[in-house]
């Protein structure tokens, strides 16, 4: 949860890819080990574990004391996670409860946004709403203030909270939790809900992500970024033709059409009669006011319905995980056990239609796009 770097030997997830440093983690998160008993055994040479730790220290996922190497991140063994389960389940159902209950917020914030205007009904902006700005990014942001959750922490490859899971128990890439989003000058480009099947999401900011792999230099993809932020912007009161666009971007008709073409196979405009409509929603400064206002009351719930109610368990039931045992602060583990707990929420209430799934997407998940406007140049990046 967070944002971390492209370089190799500092990322996370590449850092930690290859079956030797997995069986390394794993028996480390069980036991504490200096290295010639963990090559000893996992069979395997002792200077092959020391090249493992050290890359692993490097990236800041490892650390070690007088009884040997424990991992630096949380690490829910299988035992853990049937464990934390039945917790798992009761939090999500209060979650669920109590933002149903909230409801009649969210609308209220809908329609002080003008949104319906703009052409975009509640059903098209509920997910978002409810999914992302409360439940996602409201929550963390709301948790931290409170000093119950670590949002993100400095590591060598960015900020973030890096989490693993041993086994298949949970499912995670048909869950309901990954946020996706960028700042390119004044516009967040995000995507939440499902991943595809395979591969990154057939949107922004992952589009761009791609470029960069590519080797495309990000001063250029940024500009790319900022020029179809505005084109949505123009778009986000309604249909224009080419020309207006021109007027209102102050592009050329080349490029205009250079993007138009990208984000439609994208599915983010579509034409039609000569003139162009967004399918994203577009969230203006003045939006994120009452939105903001919407998010501090639903949290004000939640605190004193769900996470007090539910907090003493929680820590009784992390103290006896691995996490716990290896020194991870419950603060830090609390933030993957949110994501579970929001995720399982929003499973709910969409499958019991209290609020409507995020569209499908070119690439087969569902997720929902949308573009937020800061009102500043300022570049930021965030997960």
């Amino acid at each position: 949860c967070g944002s971390c770097t492209m370089e190799q030997d500092r990322n996370p997830y590449a850092v930690t890819q290859g079956a030797s440093r997995q069986r390394l983690l794993r028996l480390i998160n069980q036991e504490r080990c200096g290295s010639s008993k963990i090559a000893d055994l996992l069979r395997v040479s002792e200077n092959t574990v020391q090249d493992d730790l050290r890359a692993l220290e490097k990236a800041g996922l490892v650390k070690s004391s007088a009884e040997g190497y424990v991992p630096a991140f949380a690490i829910f063994t299988l035992d853990d996670q049937r464990h934390l389960q039945p917790l798992i389940e009761r939090v999500s159902r209060s979650y669920a409860h109590a933002v149903e209950q909230a409801m009649g917020l969210v609308q209220a914030a809908y329609d002080d946004c003008g949104l319906a205007e703009r052409g975009f009904s509640f059903s098209d902006m509920a997910y978002i709403l409810v999914g992302a700005y409360i439940l996602d990014y409201g929550g963390l942001d709301f948790l931290a203030r409170s000093g119950l959750l670590t949002p993100t922490r400095s590591m060598p490859g960015g900020r973030y909270v890096f989490v693993g899971y041993e086994g298949q128990l949970f499912n995670l890439r048909g869950n309901w939790m990954f946020g996706h989003n960028y700042q390119f000058g004044p516009f967040v480009f995000s995507g939440h809900g499902e991943l595809p099947a395979e591969g990154g999401r057939k949107a922004f900011p992952d589009h761009a992500y791609r470029w960069w792999a590519e080797g495309r230099p990000e001063e250029e993809g940024e500009q790319l970024m900022k020029e179809a932020g505005h084109i949505l912007t123009a778009l986000c009161r309604g249909a224009r033709t080419l020309q207006a666009l021109r007027q209102r971007t102050g592009q050329s008709a080349d490029r205009i059409q250079e993007h138009l073409q990208r984000l439609e196979e994208l599915a983010y405009v579509e034409s039609k009669d000569g003139t162009w409509r967004s399918w994203c929603p577009v969230v203006v400064p003045e939006d994120k006011a009452c939105i903001r206002k919407m998010v501090e009351e639903v949290w004000e719930r939640l605190l004193e319905q769900v996470v007090n109610h539910h907090w003493k368990e929680l820590a009784e039931r992390y103290a006896k995980t691995a996490p716990a045992r290896n020194g991870v602060d419950i603060r830090e583990a609390f933030n993957p056990l949110h994501h579970a707990f929001f995720e399982d929420a929003l499973r709910q209430l969409m499958e019991e239609a209290k609020l409507p799934y995020p569209p499908l997407r070119p690439d087969g998940a569902r997720y929902a796009i949308w573009v937020e406007q800061q009102g500043t140049e300022k570049a930021s990046a965030g997960a």
